[in-house]
C-alpha cells in the first residue's frame, strides 16, 4: 500500500497549504486544487484495486463517471435533481459543460464513502438487509461531504446557484439529489460486483479510506473557519464529524479484540 499513503500524503499537504493560505502565495491556488483532486482520485484508484481488484474497482470508477456525468449534464439543462446551476470556466476541461475534475471527484468520493463503510460492516453477514445498510450509509456520508464542500467551491467561484437556496445559498434540493445520484451508483454497484471475481484477501490499510474521510473534514472545516464561514463550518463539522466518530470508533474496537 506504498503507493496509497504517499498519494494520501501529498493530498493531505494540498489540504494545509489551503488551511494556511494566508501564509502563502494565492497564485498557486488552482493548480493546488487540480493537485489534490489527482492526488486524491489516485488514492481512491490505487487503494480500491488493493482492496476490491482492478475489476471491481474499475467497475465503480466507470459508473461513477457514467452515472455522475448524466446526473451533471442533467441538472445543468434541467435544474434537475440538483436545482439550476451552471460550472464557471474555473474547472477545465469539460465534457459538454461538465468539468472532468468533477467526475474525478464523484469516483474518489464514492469509493472513499463505501470503503469506509465497508470496513465496519466486514464482520456483517452479507445479507440483503447488510448491503441495503451499506448503500444507505454510504450514501449519506458521500452526502454530508457536499453540506460543506458546495459552499466552498461556490465561494471560490467554480460553480453558480441559479437561485438563492436556504442553505448558505444553495438549495437543500441539491442535497435531495446528491442522495438519489449516490443511491443509484450504490446499488449498480452492488448488483454488479457479483458478477464480477471474488476481492483479493483484505491488505493492510483497510482504515485508510477513513484516513482520507478525516483529512477531508478537518481540511474543509479549516478552509471554512479561514474564509470567514463560521455557520458552513459548524455545519461540515458535524455532518462529517459523525461518521469519522463513528470510524475511529470501529478503528479502536477492532484493535482491542
Amino acid at each position: 500500500m506504498r503507493h496509497t499513503r504517499i498519494f494520501l500524503t501529498v493530498y493531505g499537504l494540498t489540504l494545509l497549504y489551503f488551511v494556511t493560505l494566508p501564509l502563502w502565495s494565492q497564485a498557486f491556488v488552482i493548480p493546488s486544487l487540480m493537485l489534490s483532486t489527482l492526488s486524491f482520485f489516485l488514492f481512491a484508484w490505487f487503494h480500491g484495486k488493493a482492496m476490491w481488484g482492478w475489476q471491481r474497482s474499475t467497475l465503480l470508477l466507470i459508473i461513477a463517471f457514467v452515472v455522475g456525468w448524466t446526473m451533471e449534464a442533467i441538472g445543468i439543462r434541467t435544474g434537475w435533481p440538483f436545482g439550476p446551476y451552471h460550472y464557471t470556466s474555473k474547472l477545465p476541461p469539460q465534457i459538454l459543460h461538465v468539468p472532468i475534475p468533477v467526475l474525478m471527484a464523484w469516483y474518489m468520493m464514492a469509493y472513499t464513502s463505501l470503503a469506509m463503510i465497508r470496513a465496519w460492516s466486514a464482520d456483517l453477514p452479507s445479507t440483503r438487509i447488510a448491503r441495503a445498510w451499506e448503500i444507505a450509509a454510504a450514501t449519506f456520508a458521500l452526502t454530508a461531504w457536499d453540506v460543506i464542500m458546495d459552499p466552498l467551491m461556490v465561494a471560490g467561484g467554480h460553480w453558480v446557484w441559479e437561485i438563492k437556496g436556504a442553505y448558505f445559498g444553495i438549495p437543500v434540493q441539491n442535497y435531495l439529489g446528491w442522495m438519489l445520484t449516490g443511491a443509484v451508483m450504490y446499488t449498480l454497484y452492488t448488483l454488479l460486483e457479483q458478477t464480477l471475481p471474488a476481492p483479493p484477501p483484505a491488505a493492510e490499510g483497510t482504515y485508510q479510506p477513513l484516513v482520507a474521510y478525516a483529512l477531508t473534514w478537518l481540511g474543509n472545516v479549516g478552509v471554512a473557519l479561514l474564509q470567514g464561514m463560521g455557520g458552513v463550518a459548524v455545519a461540515g463539522f458535524f455532518a462529517m464529524g459523525g461518521f469519522v466518530v463513528l470510524g475511529v470508533g470501529h478503528y479502536l474496537a477492532h484493535q482491542a479484540s
